[in-house]
């Protein structure tokens, strides 16, 4: 276990929750000091400590609107349909790149997906789609930690969009050897990091945060209980968890988030005149 080795190994969870890695580098740790407990391990808990800040900067900073994401989505294509499309700050795209991309921001905004299930989407198996609709339909025994069945309806204001795109997808020249729905611009599949770059390189593009992929679940999640925290079964229902635990900790996020800006609220409110927020606001 080298700091050069460990360096790699990080490079390729870059897919993975932020909180995964710290729990993956820490057993590393553990696994280390008792493999060799005479050992200076010191750079490897340095290491640990970064990630721990990292993860705990992207729960804090790295929250954007579902709806600003969809809409994102919805301008790329539109761009394109106008012929204003661009290519992307250190891409190779093309038109179909961007058009495909955007709906990538879309669909997966709209839905919150995991990861693993939004790459994985199949024509015609687990993404149906009909002359007026589509949904997604994902059996529990394909799902991750969960006994429930998915069923999520493409939403009517991205449905126009998606048909354009198999449309799209249909004349590409290796399109149709297989059903995957996610395809580059010769039809052939795109993995998962792929689907990962386009998200980060688009969402940094539009709002200077180069989102992870994890986010849009959890984007979600927090979007949802600051804008209905008495409903706790509606994020459990959007996220697909088993588990109500897992939903609540978003919402008692939420009532923190609240409380603070309540205070924040109050203490400007009792602020002398010809005071300033930094006067009575510690972090402003």
């Amino acid at each position: 276990i080298t700091p050069e080795a460990v360096h790699r190994w990080l490079g390729t969870l870059g897919e993975l929750a932020p909180n995964t890695v710290v729990g993956l580098a820490t057993r590393l740790l553990m696994v280390a000091q008792a493999a060799d407990s005479s050992r200076d391990w010191s750079w490897l808990e340095a290491a640990l400590r970064r990630l721990r800040r990292t993860s705990h900067a992207i729960r804090e900073k790295k929250v954007i609107p579902p709806p600003k994401i969809l809409n994102l989505g919805i301008t790329m294509m539109d761009q394109v349909n106008s012929g204003r499309w661009h290519r992307a700050k250190g891409g190779t795209l093309t038109a179909f790149g961007q058009f495909r991309d955007g709906l990538i921001l879309a669909l997966w905004s709209a839905t919150a997906l995991r990861r693993g299930e939004f790459s994985s989407l199949r024509i015609g198996q687990n993404f149906l789609v009909s002359p007026d609709s589509a949904r997604i339909e994902i059996p529990a025994n394909q799902r991750k930690r969960t006994f429930v069945n998915l069923s999520i309806p493409i939403p009517e204001k991205v449905f126009p969009y998606l048909i354009e795109y198999l449309e799209r997808r249909a004349g590409l020249p290796r399109a149709g050897l297989h059903d995957m729905l996610w395809v580059g611009s010769l039809g052939d599949p795109i993995g998962f990091q792929s689907i990962a770059r386009a998200l980060a390189m688009r969402t940094k593009a539009a709002f200077g945060i180069a989102l992870p992929p994890h986010s849009m679940r959890y984007s979600a999640a927090t979007w949802i209980a600051l804008n209905d925290p008495t409903h706790v079964n509606t994020a459990m229902c959007v996220l697909g968890q088993a588990k109500l635990a897992t939903t609540s900790r978003y919402y008692i996020m939420a009532q923190m988030v609240a409380a603070q800006k309540l205070a924040i609220a109050n203490l400007r409110r009792l602020r002398r005149p010809g005071t300033s927020d930094r006067d009575v606001l510690p972090n402003a």
